[in-house]
């Protein structure tokens, strides 16, 4: 999905310095952290709600 901010950062179509990488996820640093250790862990295919889990 274009517009979804996740799958571009899924698809290295930002500057967001990925952790980890696979076919299935990916990680990062939250740019707005609560905590020092905060991260992402988000699937590369799109998921639009938690039903399509």
């Amino acid at each position: 999905m274009p517009s979804c901010v996740f799958c571009q950062i899924a698809r290295s179509k930002t500057s967001t310095k990925l952790l980890h990488s696979d076919e299935k996820v990916v990680a990062f640093q939250d740019i707005n952290h609560s905590a020092y250790r905060h991260y992402l862990v988000i699937p590369v295919d799109h998921i639009a709600t938690v039903r399509d889990l």
